[in-house]
């Protein structure tokens, strides 16, 4: 659901700072390092610029900010609900993931849409963003059974994350619960140190108020060379073709 950009590329903006050091050794206590290399950090900034250090949101945090040896970071910080501010940090040498989070309110009982989630020939149709065909060359749906799956885009001139025009991810799945959750851990397969790692996606359905289904999908783990943006873009295609398949379906 993802497609390669220069994730440094940020909007003109107000500056955030950080007083701290930017020593990896010193990470302050809203970091987590998530494997060897790899540092997670999110804050948020009360209205007027006061620090809440430690504050961890399910909130998608889409941008980066390159961080210097002065703390600073080019990104913008988006005025949340309540005056607040969020954000994500890089350190230099350190590969910031970053998290997404995509609802989706869909005119199906929430057993047809699990069905859908967990059936290869459905998934090789709905979870594929515009642009790109999908394989599914692997897919054990119950827990610890393992899923591979290859993207390719349809034009001649693009590139893929793995060879070629095509984008390969496999992993496993974590946790199934019938018509209420499904939980992944999914790698590109991938030379490219920018693009590795695990991700973690979960889905999980709600009855909707006034009928169908409430789907809310949280990618975990994105990792720096992957577009927070282009993700949610993906995400956004795909959700919207599992939501024709099952709603074209005759409710029985």
């Amino acid at each position: 659901m993802c497609q390669p950009t220069d994730s440094r590329t940020q909007p003109a903006g107000s500056r955030c700072t950080h007083p701290r050091a930017a020593s990896a050794a010193q990470l302050p206590g809203n970091a987590h390092e998530l494997a060897p290399g790899h540092v997670q950090m999110r804050e948020r900034l009360e209205p007027g610029g006061l620090e809440r250090p430690g504050m961890h949101d399910q909130q998608v945090v889409s941008r980066f900010g390159e961080l210097r040896d002065d703390r600073s970071t080019d990104e913008p910080c988006p005025a949340q609900d309540d005056g607040s501010h969020e954000r994500t940090l890089r350190m230099p040498g350190l590969a910031i993931m970053a998290s997404t989070r995509h609802t989706r309110h869909i005119k199906a009982p929430r057993a047809r849409v699990y069905d859908a989630l967990l059936d290869p020939a459905a998934v090789a149709r709905w979870r594929v963003p515009s642009g790109m065909t999908s394989e599914v060359h692997e897919f054990d749906a119950r827990e610890g059974g393992a899923l591979r799956v290859s993207l390719t885009y349809d034009a001649p001139d693009r590139s893929g994350k793995t060879v070629g025009r095509t984008d390969t991810y496999g992993g496993r799945f974590v946790r199934l619960v019938r018509n209420e959750l499904v939980v992944e851990a999914d790698e590109f397969e991938t030379a490219d140190p920018a693009i590795g790692g695990e991700m973690t996606i979960t889905i999980s359905l709600s009855d909707a108020d006034g009928g169908g289904t409430e789907l809310t999908a949280i990618h975990d783990g994105l990792p720096s060379g992957v577009s927070p943006a282009d993700n949610e873009v993906g995400w956004n295609e795909a959700l919207a073709r599992l939501a024709a398949l099952v709603e074209s379906e005759p409710t029985v």
